[in-house]
């Protein structure tokens, strides 16, 4: 690979974006490197790239003896499990659940707790509002509120705060300089400490830089061990990172958005290469991600090739309820359709619904499984969940909306 050939791929994908932008790729312990109205020290908003800090986090309390992540969370913070999950059937309820997004109560609840020391505690009280729709660990639906309350969890259980854990335990041994919780000052409009665990952490290009070549030394083996279902997300979850396969080789990899920024690490330990984009276009990093991979180490990440979408079947068509979105599968003249409907909810419970956005037709990729054709959800994949009698619930961006009847 040229070093120079990388420099200009990335300065050329750094023209696509709006406003800052800064983009890194490593190969052979060599960076490539390209910025545009922005610095390697610029901070940006990670949003869902904070949750391998909060996993890094519950490592350094279950190191030291203060969490298990498979003991049940009512024997280890039995009060405020009683405030957060009050049912009997979150009994099961373990740490590894919500690392896996499997707590099985539904995973996107805002509530402005504001920036008070105690508002991870007052979420998660909050929390005992919301239903427990699938016993722990059944299936995976992305769940930010879930983190909310591991969030809360790791406050209580190490006698700190969040962002003095992440100082301790991460920032510090890896000599990091730009990496912090928002707060107040730095945080977007609609975002408040009940946020900081799912997504509240700013950093800059240098330290994420500094963060993939620390990590294999540092990240202990038994959170990478874990594998399980990801929900369409990506091909399986670790209490870390989403792990997908590129022409063979496992990529390691976490993004998100939040406030109009955004950040995508990806790492490829079997080749040693990665890639880092921050910036405010989620997708235009997803896309300048896979052209970097593509040609500088000759990696593309395959796909399952589309079936009659007939032989899903007729059950599959009907309404779905889901936290923030409803959905409706349509039989049309070019094929099945997904019609969101957003519900509100976001920033506020009472906040009011925005106007749907257009349809998604969609093609099966397998017998429970589509994948957006064309359309504002195209390229995004789904599944739908059943019993032994029906379709019970479908599952899209990662999100389980349950059949209504």
């Amino acid at each position: 690979m040229s070093s120079a050939r990388c420099s200009r791929q990335l300065a050329r994908l750094n023209e696509q974006a709006t406003g800052p932008s800064a983009l890194a790729f490593r190969s052979g312990g060599r960076w490539s490197v390209s910025t545009r109205e922005a610095s390697p020290s610029t901070t940006f908003g990670l949003g869902s790239l904070s949750k391998p800090f909060l996993s890094w986090i519950t490592a350094a309390l279950v190191d030291g003896g203060l969490l298990d992540l498979r003991r049940p969370l009512r024997e280890q913070a039995p009060e405020l499990l009683a405030m957060a999950r009050p049912d009997s059937e979150s009994d099961s309820l373990t740490a590894s659940h919500l690392l896996l997004h499997q707590g099985g109560f539904e995973g996107d609840f805002y509530v402005d707790v504001g920036w008070s020391e105690d508002g991870l505690a007052r979420f998660a009280e909050r929390l005992g509002e919301l239903p427990q729709l699938l016993p722990p660990g059944r299936a995976f639906s992305y769940s930010n509120a879930g983190f909310g309350m591991l969030g809360a969890i790791l406050e209580e259980r190490g006698a700190a705060s969040l962002e003095d854990m992440l100082r301790t335990s991460v920032v510090e041994p890896l000599g990091l300089r730009e990496t912090a919780y928002a707060d107040r000052s730095s945080a977007p409009p609609e975002m408040n400490r009940s946020a900081l665990p799912a997504a509240g952490i700013r950093s800059s290009l240098r330290d994420l830089q500094r963060l993939v070549e620390c990590l294999p030394d540092v990240q202990p083996d038994w959170l990478l061990a874990a594998r399980s279902d990801a929900g369409g997300l990506a091909d399986r979850i670790s209490y870390s990172w989403m792990l997908d396969d590129f022409g063979g080789h496992e990529v390691q990899r976490f993004g998100g958005s939040v406030g109009g920024e955004c950040g995508l690490v990806a790492m490829i330990p079997s080749m040693d290469a990665s890639f880092v984009g921050l910036g405010a276009d989620l997708g235009l990093l997803g896309r300048a991600m896979g052209e970097v991979f593509r040609e500088q180490i000759g990696l593309v990440q395959g796909h399952p090739p589309a079936v009659p979408t007939a032989e899903l079947g007729a059950e599959v068509l009907g309404r779905y309820r889901g936290g923030l979105v409803d959905y409706e599968l349509r039989a049309t003249p070019f094929g099945l359709a997904l019609q969101p409907y957003p519900r509100g909810g976001y920033p506020e419970p009472s906040s009011p619904p925005g106007a749907p956005p257009a349809m998604t037709l969609l093609e099966a990729v397998g017998e429970n499984r589509v994948r957006g054709a064309s359309g504002p959800g195209a390229g995004q994949y789904g599944d739908f969940l059943r019993d032994a009698w029906s379709v019970k619930a479908f599952r899209w961006e990662g999100r389980l909306a349950f059949r209504l009847a």
